[in-house]
């Protein structure tokens, strides 16, 4: 912005600052700062543009490109491309995922892993008591656990979880009691006879 140019011409033209002030309603300090450069005293914002291009309209000077134009803007910066953004985003959510995907897993797989244990609690009883001298044998889970002659009165008390094998030489001589029931096996009951137990299945079973 040439002020010194504005002088020359106002001056050429035998004009007085007074004068071209009335002329063009610029305050007369104005236009002296203006023409010895000093912008500073001038009001901020774009006065000191239209100030310079109304003075030079009045002189019959034309305005050069560096004295109106406003500075071209700086070009704004330019942003990631859409699928640049995109692409962070998906990646942000997976690597999330995958953390909570850890996170989660290390809580479950112990439960996972912890060893399973059999329930193993007798739910069944088994009672026999001899009438009469009788040889017995009893099996519990595979396990035998009486194979002897009982005597008359003796009387034994049996738990199982499973399964429950009774023999017995003579089925007459021996009263048994499964979980808290009389059983009376049908059939011959002086000849031996085996009777098999099965809690799964619901109920005794005898041959």
């Amino acid at each position: 912005m040439n002020g010194s140019r504005l002088r020359a011409r106002r001056e050429a033209l035998g004009r007085s600052i007074e004068e071209l002030a009335r002329a063009t309603r610029i305050p007369a300090a104005h236009i002296e700062a203006l023409e010895d450069g000093r912008l500073e005293e001038l009001p901020t914002g774009p006065y000191a543009q239209a100030y310079h291009r109304t003075l030079s309209l009045e002189l019959g000077l034309e305005a050069t490109e560096s004295d109106d134009a406003p500075p071209p803007a700086a070009e704004p910066p330019r942003g990631a491309p859409l699928w640049v953004v995109r692409a962070l985003a998906v990646t942000a959510l997976f690597a999330l995922f995958v953390v909570l995907a850890s996170w989660v897993w290390e809580r479950v797989q112990p439960i996972l892993d912890a060893p399973r244990v059999a329930d193993t609690t007798p739910d069944q009883e088994l009672q026999l008591a001899a009438r009469r001298s009788t040889h017995v044998r009893v099996v519990i889970d595979g396990k035998t656990a009486l194979d002897q002659d009982l005597t008359g009165g003796d009387k034994r008390t049996f738990t199982a979880r499973d399964r429950v094998e009774v023999e017995v030489a003579q089925l007459s001589a021996l009263q048994i009691r499964w979980n808290g029931e009389e059983i009376v096996p049908q059939g011959t009951q002086d000849v031996p006879r085996r009777l098999l137990f099965v809690d799964d299945a619901g109920g005794a079973d005898w041959p």
